[in-house]
């Protein structure tokens, strides 16, 4: 996973916005996102809860998933999530 700018947020084909909402709902809200994208789209998740980020580590490793790349923008963070083979 990369913590820098090298990745293009907006080749994401879909965004979901879990600001506001605190675990497990970020992960939820990115479950049910990556269920309505093909293989290798990804998905870019707008959260600003403090531990969304361990928790969709652990999301997108146990789903097959990758979490691309992360990046902070005031208290929000923005997740690009690459979709699995599962």
């Amino acid at each position: 996973m990369n913590d820098t700018m090298d990745y293009d947020f907006t080749s994401a084909v879909l965004t979901e916005d879990a600001r506001g909402l605190l675990c497990p709902e970020p992960v939820m809200r990115a479950r049910i996102a990556i269920s309505q994208i093909e293989r290798d789209q990804c998905l870019l998740l707008l959260a600003d809860d403090p531990h969304a980020g361990l928790d969709l580590e652990v999301f997108c490793l146990r789903g097959g998933h990758q979490l691309l790349a992360r990046r902070q923008e005031g208290k929000d963070w923005h997740f690009l999530i690459q979709k699995g083979a599962r």
